[in-house]
């Protein structure tokens, strides 16, 4: 315990992290699962990469997966020629955006779809400092709104909503 206390919030952090898997699908049919067990993991079609993704369109170093020591994931693409599509919408090159639960990205053109099946609990993510509430966050799959940091009212109607759903399995 003392050895637990002497490390601070990041052992503890850590140590509630969520595992991310990548569900892979070609049109509707799930072709592969794929743990993410690295806090970095680099997606393309280069030999060096984590996630090798043989398309024409998808540079060789053309996105990456990166976890904070909160346990949140995100997903930056690194100035890929053809782009990186979370939730359908085409992200800015090297601004990491929140990967939650339920989200999907491609990679390119291609039609292979990602889909991030995160398990386990995670602490939610901290606001940033100067954080104002700003609606700024990342569509979402559930639902067609957007998700955003705690602070806004779309994850409280999240939370709750999760909690009624919660009681109602009991």
């Amino acid at each position: 315990l003392r050895q637990a206390t002497a490390q601070g919030p990041e052992c503890f952090a850590r140590a509630t992290m969520p595992d991310l898997k990548l569900e892979i699908y070609d049109g509707e049919a799930l072709t592969d699962t794929v743990p993410v067990t690295k806090d970095l993991t680099l997606l393309g079609r280069a030999l060096d990469v984590d996630l090798r993704v043989e398309h024409a369109s998808t540079s060789r170093k053309h996105a990456q997966i990166t976890r904070d020591n909160f346990g949140q994931y995100f997903l930056t693409d690194l100035k890929s020629s053809q782009g990186t599509h979370l939730n359908g919408s085409k992200i800015a090159p090297n601004e990491p955006q929140p990967l939650f639960d339920g989200a999907t990205f491609r990679l390119g053109a291609s039609a292979r779809v990602y889909k991030a099946v995160l398990g386990g609990p995670a602490p939610p993510p901290p606001a940033p400092s100067g954080y104002g509430g700003s609606s700024r966050g990342v569509e979402s799959s559930y639902g067609g709104g957007s998700s955003s940091f705690k602070g806004s009212s779309s994850f409280k109607g999240r939370e709750e909503e999760e909690r009624r759903r919660e009681e109602e399995e009991r």
